[in-house]
């Protein structure tokens, strides 16, 4: 082999070489651009922000003069140039409605989900003319395709040019998924968005028809209340003897029990709005938990005692002080302790006890442990879960004289949860312990 003939073959090998390290750089940008591009678009769930930084970035990485896109009414067979960015000598369209039976050699292969590319010359289409055009052109039409339905395109025009290159029309096809993969995304948000607004409209329309029914029912209602004294004490002053007539005690008994039972129930009602409005801040006091939580059970001894219950109270006197907003604090103790002598049979004992309670991992803070037991209540693992929720009742077959509404310990959910503490309940051995955990120092 001569020289000249070694030395050529040595130049095609290096021309090769350097060829194939230029595509490979080549190659190598595309893949940064479009990482650069899908970063971009994923950025966002704004699907107008979406299709205009995928219009400008693939106008300004590929140096086309001008990019659109088009967004798709398949039902009125009409595509919207909807955002564009133009760089060359080519008529601004945005806005422009299209009929795809106008261009039926374009949208038919679009909507098959195939892209069109090609060059196109004055008078040789319609779609010059839209574009206004001196000159031949070439254009890239990508169809924007998510759930195997197309729902736009991306357009790229190029002035004077023969068409676009392998690496040009793949860049344009991953830009057209990550597209589609976003406009996704930015629609399941907007619908989410749209739910939660519709469901906080019918849960203010729910609380402003509690809180207005509530008010139009406690005015009837406590004068009930006060009608049913008033005509006991007026019998008592005519001489009619209530322990004689069984009958008209029965009568009066029940009006006082059910007009207290409604009282309760809008009270509760009120409350609950109130709590679910956000809108009272909190009131933080410190108080010392032995010397308050005997005063709130101090009247509920002597109603025990009546019932021929025990009331039983166990707080530690060295507790460390508890800052709460002690009105809250106060309607948690006095709605479980009324459930607790409501489902006490004569003869239980209602055990109210406190202690200190450090939680793991060790350097946690220290918070307050207060439970209240009562017995002749044997619930399930299922019922104990369930007895917070709004108008959950307790089963017919638990002791007492009258069932609740199932407002009560929804309440107490509300107001702990609010104070910032916890609840559970847990039942065994026929006997109902609910376990409050209060944080030492609350945050307002």
């Amino acid at each position: 082999m001569s020289l000249a003939i070694y030395l050529n073959i040595l130049d095609e090998v290096l021309r090769q070489f350097k060829y194939s390290q230029d595509e490979l750089q080549r190659t190598y940008g595309f893949g940064n651009r479009l990482q650069s591009i899908a970063d971009k678009v994923r950025d966002s769930l704004d699907e107008a922000q979406i299709l205009q930084t995928a219009v400008q970035e693939l106008a300004i990485g590929l140096g086309v003069d001008s990019c659109d896109t088009g967004i798709y009414d398949l039902q009125h067979g009409t595509s919207t140039v909807a955002y564009e960015y133009v760089a060359g000598q080519v008529l601004p369209v945005q806005g422009l409605v299209v009929s795809m039976l106008d261009y039926p050699e374009v949208y038919s292969q679009l909507l098959q989900g195939q892209y069109v590319h090609g060059c196109w010359y004055p008078l040789d289409q319609k779609i010059h003319n839209v574009r206004r055009i001196s000159g031949h052109f070439a254009a890239l039409v990508h169809p924007i395709i998510d759930n195997q339905q197309v729902i736009g395109d991306l357009w790229l025009y190029r002035v004077g040019a023969e068409g676009f290159e392998p690496e040009e029309i793949w860049l344009v096809q991953q830009v057209a998924t990550q597209c589609a993969i976003a406009i996704r995304q930015a629609r399941l948000y907007q619908a989410a968005q749209a739910q939660v607004t519709e469901l906080a409209r019918l849960n203010r329309l729910k609380d402003d028809f509690l809180t207005t029914v509530s008010h139009e029912l406690r005015t009837p209602i406590a004068t009930i209340a006060t009608a049913v004294q008033m005509l006991e004490l007026e019998l008592q002053r005519i001489g009619v003897e209530l322990a004689a007539n069984p009958g008209l005690q029965f009568y009066l008994t029940v009006l006082q029990q059910e007009s207290q039972q409604e009282i309760i129930l809008i009270d509760n009602l009120l409350a609950l709005t109130r709590i679910e409005s956000e809108t009272e801040p909190l009131v933080l006091t410190t108080i010392d938990p032995h010397i308050w939580v005997a005063d709130v059970l101090e009247p509920f001894a002597d109603y025990a005692n009546s019932q021929k219950q025990q009331l039983e109270l166990d707080i530690p006197i060295d507790l460390p002080p508890l800052t709460t907003d002690v009105a809250d604090l106060e309607r948690i103790l006095t709605e479980l302790l009324t459930n607790a002598c409501k489902y006490t049979l004569a003869g239980g004992t209602i055990t109210v006890s406190a202690a200190l309670w450090n939680p793991s991992p060790p350097n946690s803070a220290p918070m307050l442990d207060l439970t209240i037991c009562n017995p002749g209540i044997s619930l399930s693992a299922d019922e104990c879960e369930r007895i917070f929720d709004q108008f959950y009742r307790f089963p017919s077959s638990a002791p007492g004289k009258q069932q609740g509404i199932g407002l009560g310990l929804a309440l107490v959910k509300k107001l702990t949860t609010r104070i910032g503490a916890t609840i559970e309940a847990k039942s065994s051995a026929d006997h109902l312990v609910f376990r409050l955990r209060l944080p030492l120092t609350a945050s307002n």
